[in-house]
């Protein structure tokens, strides 16, 4: 009698043009240090509140977004430690935490003392843009704060006096923009100075705080005489999520897929028969040199989990990410085709993630 032809699950290979990551991690190397306390306090942002005036806020520890809102450029969040101005409640300790409205899209942004770091973008060249855009964003604050450290203290304290004093007569809640429109300047203070204060006014929930953010512009602000720019971007990460099984019911069997992968020389790692994925890694060919880089190991990470799909990550360019695509692509196939397994008991339908991993179990052997 003859054999029965083994069920072989259909998989498909992108082409490179298909082959598009889903965030990339672009850092910008700054040609000088900044202080990175001043621009946290100091760059303008664009408050967003919904028709009830109420500041919109992205709660804390969701998976949810900050959406685009626009307007195309502005930052809607600025943070660094305590500093928390805009749309998030939280940020870190050691970096400035910056997000972006660009591109139709909101790009989360990292700012350090001599970098800048896009992790919201898709592609390289929108990952410089985004870094460019920030970079904008700096040369703006730097020139308004070298134009208010021209100005006399006194000067500067009696139109910081005077807008305080005007506030207060305002109902509070009053949005910035209102007051812009409405507020007329005494032709003894100095217009463009207090128009700019007024862009922070939005950052503070009461008059004290934003006192005490307007008064260490009375003293000169310690900045960086060389211009600030970035002439060197690097890739540091690229993500990519890819459904290479055409089969939705069939489950990958990892328990024996894993030994096969370390038959062939390739560095693995699959835990136990309950195990989400099987996580493999090869070495990258391009050199990555600087202090950025020091210490630091960098792989390409590539994950194949029991649902048949592939999450690599890789801190190089496409070409070199997707030259170990297809080769990982290869083994696969190499495995569903020459393995004696009968793929047909690995057809599931119905199934909870619960219930496959209890199939996964019952299938070690």
């Amino acid at each position: 009698m003859m054999k029965a032809k083994k069920y072989i699950p259909e998989i498909k290979f992108l082409e490179k043009k298909d082959f598009i990551p889903s965030t990339i991690v672009v850092k910008g190397i700054l040609s000088t240090k900044i202080d990175i306390d001043i621009f946290s306090r100091y760059l303008v942002i664009t408050h967003k509140f919904d028709k009830e005036n109420k500041r919109i806020r992205l709660i804390s520890r969701t998976r949810k977004g900050i959406e685009y809102y626009g307007p195309e450029g502005s930052i809607v969040f600025v943070g660094y430690k305590k500093i928390l101005r805009g749309m998030r409640t939280g940020a870190m300790n050691n970096m400035v935490s910056i997000d972006l409205q660009y591109g139709g899209k909101n790009i989360h942004l990292k700012l350090s003392s001599n970098s800048i770091t896009s992790v919201g973008t898709n592609s390289l060249e929108a990952g410089k843009k985004a870094v460019n855009k920030i970079l904008e964003h700096i040369s703006d604050t730097r020139k308004f704060l070298e134009y208010s450290n021209s100005l006399e203290a006194e000067s500067k304290k009696n139109n910081i006096d005077w807008l305080l004093k005007y506030l207060e007569k305002i109902p509070q809640g009053t949005r910035e923009n209102t007051i812009l429109k409405e507020i007329v300047f005494p032709e003894n203070l100095n217009p463009k100075f207090l128009t700019h204060l007024l862009h922070y006014y939005n950052d503070h929930e009461d008059l004290d705080s934003y006192k005490k953010h307007l008064y260490p512009l009375i003293n000169s602000l310690e900045l960086s005489e060389k211009i600030i720019e970035c002439k060197e971007y690097d890739i540091f990460n690229s993500v990519y999520h890819i459904q290479p099984i055409m089969d939705k019911n069939f489950i990958m069997p990892l328990n024996k897929l894993a030994p096969f992968l370390a038959s062939k020389g390739v560095c693995t790692s699959w835990h136990n028969a309950l195990s989400e994925g099987c996580n493999i890694c090869f070495d990258i060919e391009d050199t990555k040199e600087g202090l950025n880089h020091e210490d630091k190991y960098y792989k390409h990470r590539i994950t194949i989990l029991n649902t048949g799909k592939i999450r690599q990550s890789s801190p190089t360019a496409k070409d070199e990410a997707y030259k170990y695509y297809r080769g990982v692509m290869n083994l696969i196939k190499e495995f569903l085709n020459e393995s004696d397994i009968d793929f047909k008991d690995y057809i599931v339908k119905d199934l909870s993630y619960e219930d496959i991993k209890v199939l996964m179990k019952t299938k070690k052997n």
